[in-house]
């Protein structure tokens, strides 16, 4: 499961084999995701459900595709307070950060009399959050995305998540974070949702957030349509610490990344070999109650 390698010792092909990063190829799906993306254009609501009902929900009805403000507020009524303090605390820290991006509303500078160059920021209307939930619940993709979004000042922030399961979990982050609008559909019917539009969820003009190969490849499909963030491939993380970094916090941080898919990838990089021992000692003790052990593997 996991490898120590002592670099200036390692084999040319095994080094490029570690430094590999996953590819993103849209080939092979581009004609089925392009599909699913005209059925929802041309059949709006319906081809939601649609969708929904082969690939997330066979019991998925039109009246669950919006979150209701009783939806939330009977999540924050099953979710341990314990929890809920968590979210909030990860939301102003998201926050704090956020903001300090955002910056000054204008910038001006004269480099020569009479002449100056600068920018202005200006939000969009309107973002659209894809956030993956098929497995587990992700509430920390809700509340950094959103986060971010209301920071820069978009008034208009809406998450589409699939409902494998309705985790109160994400309804709390939403909330938490000022998400406007949250609806159940998620992959490629939740792309084509906020960049087309239908009878229930109004187009935005931007559409961000992570997922699978199929959510990326809708995204890929409808930019020009609505602007995108960016092709979001596998999770990856590369940890640089020395001899006086935690081996607990430093296998906690590898195997946030494992547990996401089985092509993700968490990387340590160090010159002390105790700490490698250490480490890998960590996550093996780690992983031994957790429920996604086989994914990290």
């Amino acid at each position: 499961m996991l490898n120590i390698y002592r670099w200036s010792k390692t084999d040319e092909q095994i080094r490029k084999k570690i430094m590999e990063r996953a590819m993103f190829d849209i080939s092979s799906i581009r004609e089925y995701v392009a599909g699913w993306l005209e059925t929802i254009k041309n059949e709006g609501d319906a081809g939601i459900v649609k969708y929904t009902r082969q690939f997330d929900n066979n019991n998925f009805h039109l009246k669950d595709l919006k979150v209701k403000r009783e939806d939330i507020e009977k999540a924050y009524k099953v979710v341990p307070s314990k929890v809920v303090e968590i979210l909030k605390r990860q939301i102003s820290i998201s926050r704090q950060n956020a903001v300090s991006k955002a910056g000054q509303e204008v910038v001006l500078k004269s480099f020569i009399p009479g002449v100056q160059v600068g920018y202005k920021i200006t939000p969009i209307e309107s973002v659209g959050l894809a956030v993956p939930a098929g497995q587990v619940p992700l509430p920390t993709v809700m509340q950094i995305l959103s986060v971010t979004a209301k920071a820069a000042g978009v008034p208009r922030v809406i998450a589409c998540f699939p409902p494998t399961n309705d985790y109160p979990e994400m309804l709390i982050a939403g909330d938490l974070a000022g998400v406007d609008e949250m609806y159940r559909v998620g992959g490629i019917a939740g792309v084509a949702a906020m960049a087309y539009g239908t009878e229930t969820i109004k187009s935005v003009l931007k559409i961000a957030g992570p997922g699978s190969i199929y959510t990326q490849a809708a995204k890929l499909l409808v930019f020009g349509k609505v602007v995108i963030d960016m092709v979001a491939g596998p999770s990856e993380a590369i940890i640089l610490a020395d001899e006086k970094a935690n081996p607990v916090f430093c296998a906690a941080d590898i195997m946030a990344r494992a547990e996401h898919s089985p092509d993700a990838a968490g990387v340590l990089v160090t010159y002390s070999e105790k700490l490698a021992q250490e480490t890998k000692k960590e996550i093996e003790r780690q992983i031994s109650g957790l429920q996604r052990r086989e994914i990290i593997e």
